[in-house]
């Protein structure tokens, strides 16, 4: 009787030790993935800046070439400038609030 229950605790620890082992190596994996999440969340993070300040750009070389164009785009280049001005004008007023 002894014998039975001596080899019952001995597969019981065994079981337990491999699953301690696949609990440490799951919980290793899950940590590697959570760094790699928090990595392409920074790049994605400035990826999207770089639009951003890429969008600015254009936007500024194309009212660049809108002033610089002919008469009939000075039309154009008038709407733009007002339309950039009342976007400085809400922002202001944002930061008035």
């Amino acid at each position: 009787m002894q014998g039975d229950n001596d080899f019952v605790v001995n597969e019981l620890q065994k079981k337990i030790d491999l699953l301690k082992s696949a609990y440490l190596k799951e919980k290793g994996i899950s940590n590697e993935l959570k760094k790699k999440v928090e990595e392409l969340s920074a790049s994605l993070n400035e990826k999207v800046s770089e639009v951003e300040a890429l969008e600015v750009k254009l936007s500024t070389l194309k009212l660049a070439k809108s002033i610089t164009g002919n008469a009939s785009d000075m039309h154009d280049a008038k709407v733009k400038v007002t339309n950039l001005v009342r976007e400085i004008d809400k922002c202001i007023a944002q930061l008035n609030r």
